[in-house]
């Protein structure tokens, strides 16, 4: 297959060919003068080939684009900052972007001036100037072009910061524009100034605050070896004592310590009423725990609508049932007042759980609760509360967390959840995931969603049947299980036996998308019997076959009349992670012989295929693509906020094919997103 030219072959070739058109008009130039001497010529020359070139000014000092009305340069300039952000949010968020993309080692002064002044300080390292190219030395225009050029080739600035250094209009234009700054990010790379100067020319709007203090596992692994080289200097900057030579080595080295916090939130704690969203991650506790201190303190938020605290971590600890950290006081946000609030996230973060219910978590529309051990997380009687307080809860997921038992209580006793289901009617999407089967079984019989149309299921290691049978039961008071009006199904790992996935299939008659992880053989099983529902049935009690794993042969099946042609009749779209292409193909083949033909196929590009299968796939559905998964456990889960249609697994970019191959790849026109509820360090491996 060819292979793409590198960016360094391609500028050889264009060198080439400048190269020879330079030699070409030169001699042109001079046959056509003769009087020109070889200098002159040349200048000749060069004039002729910069004449159009849009980094260079134009002759008569006037450019067109400063006819361009001012409101149409600011739709132009947020169609920008609105296309770098969507870019942002699908790169892979463990090496963030920085917000202004430079790098955080430029002295952020806030260098505006009166309106109508202009600085006169010319920065050739990327800080703030007052400066047009017209009032530029020759030399000042081509270092400023160069240094623009390779800004924006290397993604170094945002695109609000980019235009603000063109030139005095745009950069007027671009300060004036609230919107651009109000998105705040505190990175792992610090830059105090940079904070203030967003927070001054973001006006009177809400603030979008992001604050990473997560660690790289390269510098954990560090901090946990004594005996590393390096471990002595990376103590002293953890400490702030020293080893600041070390951030110039690797980017793992750049880390927030807690007086870098607390330095940031001084800036940021004064408005307070202006915070609208909040996004806090860390992979120590203490960092967590710190935090939440601080907000305990902290004036009302009025204008905060989602606020989310992450801790990630492996989360191992919270199998055990007993919180792992030395510390676990509760403390309440803003002292519970937080008016408009209606997303909500926590992983691993608890808060005074009985004080919330009454005022705090009220009025949601999300609300994700993840990795509580049982000690820390609400008593039923809470969680009821905060279901009843929030009656236009639309999405709730419950991963490795959710209503206590008291010790010594059965699951699937009336003793410590109370004979009656909580009825949700208001809840349209639940995820559950990495709970015990035992619980999840009797949290699924007590929890009453009547109008549920998606679910997410994402479970490993142990036997599930038992869950799913719950599923496909009705909770008491009910004639019909939640399965029965689902549109969508996720399901990123849920082991059963095959007797239990068709009692589960059977009842999705309404499913519309279905999301596979085929993960193991049982998730594979599921997604054969898509293609045949008789597949991995068991044979006759009295046949001398104990188990079979492929389609049964015929004789040894039961009378085909007691399976359906095919489950899920209304399904239009999968979307699947690790599934061969040859299995997706005689689904699609299958479902078009039926006469219910598939619509919509995502395929996970870490999945095998042939370009074969794919040219046959692609005429035979009327959408096919690729979705990008993100099954790395290096990656956050950033897109919590977001209702997003499009299936967001996890994978490796490890397709079988090169990347240079991606570039040319037809199908690739659909990007994913990470899915609510998820942890990365919590999938089956």
């Amino acid at each position: 297959m060819k292979r793409n030219p590198s960016r360094t072959e391609k500028n050889e070739v264009l060198d080439k060919l400048l190269g020879e058109e330079i030699a070409t008009r030169l001699a042109e130039e001079i046959k056509s003068n003769p009087s020109l001497s070889k200098e002159q010529a040349l200048l000749s020359v060069q004039q002729q080939i910069l004449k159009d070139r849009p980094e260079c000014p134009p002759a008569n000092g006037k450019c067109p684009i400063n006819d361009i009305p001012e409101e149409l340069l600011v739709y132009i300039f947020q169609t920008g900052v609105s296309d770098q952000r969507d870019e942002e949010e699908d790169a892979d968020p463990e090496e963030p972007a920085l917000l202004d993309e430079d790098d955080g080692n430029e002295e952020w002064e806030d260098t505006d001036e009166e309106e109508g002044e202009e600085s006169d300080r010319v920065d050739d390292d990327g800080s703030d100037v007052d400066i047009t190219y017209e009032e530029a030395d020759a030399e000042g225009q081509r270092r400023r072009a160069k240094r623009l050029e390779d800004a924006y080739r290397d993604d170094e600035y945002p695109f609000h910061i980019l235009v603000s250094h063109v030139c005095q209009r745009w950069r007027s234009i671009s300060i004036d524009t609230h919107s651009f700054w109000n998105a705040i990010d505190v990175p792992r790379q610090l830059c105090l100034d940079k904070i203030k100067t967003y927070v001054k020319r973001s006006g009177e709007l809400p603030l979008v605050i992001r604050i990473d203090c997560t660690k790289d596992d390269e510098l954990l692994e560090e901090l946990e070896e004594p005996d590393h080289p390096n471990h002595e200097a990376l103590m002293k900057l953890v400490e702030g004592t020293g080893g600041e030579e070390l951030r110039k080595t690797e980017s793992w080295y750049w880390f927030l310590r807690i007086q870098d916090l607390e330095n940031a939130l001084r800036i940021l704690e004064p408005v307070v009423f202006r915070w609208g969203e909040l996004d806090f991650r860390a992979s120590e506790y203490k960092f967590i725990l710190w935090f939440m201190a601080r907000l305990h303190d902290l004036p009302p938020a009025p204008l905060l609508e989602i606020f989310g605290v992450f801790h990630h971590d492996d989360h191992d600890e919270y199998d055990i049932g007993v919180f792992p950290g030395p510390d676990k006081t509760a403390y309440l946000p803003f002292g519970g007042r937080a008016p408009k609030l209606k997303r909500v996230a926590f992983w691993g973060a608890h808060i005074d759980r009985d004080k919330a219910a009454q005022a705090f978590l009220t009025g949601l529309e999300f609300l994700e609760l993840s990795y509580l051990t049982n000690d820390v997380r609400p008593t039923y009687s809470t969680f009821k509360k905060l279901m009843q307080n929030s009656p236009d809860l639309k999405e709730l997921t419950l991963t490795a967390a959710g209503p206590a038992l008291p010790e010594g209580v059965l699951f699937d006793s009336d003793e410590g959840w109370g004979p009656e289901p909580l009825t949700i009617s208001s809840v349209e999407a639940f995820a559950l995931q990495f709970h015990g089967v035992a619980y999840a079984s009797a949290l699924v019989q007590h929890l009453d969603f009547p109008n549920l149309t998606e679910l997410m299921l994402d479970f490993e290691e142990q036997d599930y049947t038992n869950l799913v049978d719950k599923l496909a039961k009705p909770v008491r008071h009910r004639d019909e299980s939640i399965l029965r009006h689902l549109t969508k199904l996720k399901i990123r790992g849920l082991p059963c036996n095959a007797a239990a996935a068709e009692v589960m299939l059977s009842q999705l008659n309404n499913l519309k998308s279905l999301t596979l992880k085929t993960i193991a053989g049982d998730e594979r099983m599921i997604f054969q019997k898509l293609i045949r529902p008789a597949a991995y049935r068991r044979p006759p009690p009295d046949s001398s076959v104990e188990m079979l794993c492929d389609p049964a042969p015929s004789e040894l099946l039961k009378p085909e009349d007691q399976l359906p042609k095919m489950f899920c009749p209304a399904l239009e779209e999968v979307t699947t992670v690790y599934v061969d292409s040859n299995d997706l193909k005689d689904l699609v083949a299958k479902r078009k012989e039926l006469g219910t033909p598939l619509k919509r196929i995502r395929m996970g590009r870490s999945d095998d295929f042939s370009y074969e299968n794919l040219e046959w796939l692609k005429k035979n559905v009327d959408d096919f693509g690729f979705h990008v998964p993100s099954d790395s456990e290096d990656e956050v889960e950033e897109e919590w906020l977001t209702d997003d249609e499009d299936e967001d697994d996890e994978g490796d970019d490890s397709d079988g094919h090169s990347d240079e191959d991606d570039e040319d790849d037809d199908y690739d026109n659909d990007d994913g997103h990470p899915t609510e509820g998820s942890h990365p360090n919590a999938q089956r491996t």
